[in-house]
C-alpha cells in the first residue's frame, strides 16, 4: 500500500479570527487537545502534570502553524487576551 501524507503549511497571523480555514483547523487541533481522550493518553503513557502538557501541545502547535517562535509565541498568548481565550477552550 502507498499512503500518500500531505503536509500544509499555513501561515497564521496571530489575531485569531474564526471565520478563517486555518483558525477552522486550529479551532479542531486545540479541541483535540482538550478532549478527553487526549488526557486519557497522556496518563496512558505517564505524563504526571497532564495540564502543563496540554498547554505545552497548545503552544507547539501555534508555534508551527504560524511560523513563529516559541518564545514570540508565549509573549503574544500573555498579552493578547483574544488569543489567550481562543487557546483556553
Amino acid at each position: 500500500m502507498l499512503n500518500i501524507c500531505l503536509v500544509i503549511i499555513m501561515q497564521l497571523t496571530l489575531n485569531p479570527d474564526e471565520t478563517l480555514v486555518e483558525w477552522k483547523v486550529f479551532g479542531k487541533i486545540i479541541d483535540l487537545v482538550d478532549s478527553r481522550f487526549f488526557s486519557q493518553e497522556l496518563a496512558r503513557n505517564e505524563f504526571k502534570n497532564i495540564n502543563r502538557y496540554k498547554i505545552l501541545f497548545k503552544v507547539l502547535f501555534l508555534a508551527f502553524f504560524s511560523q513563529y517562535d516559541i518564545s514570540q509565541i508565549v509573549k503574544q498568548v500573555n498579552s493578547y487576551s483574544k488569543l489567550r481565550n481562543f487557546c483556553k477552550n
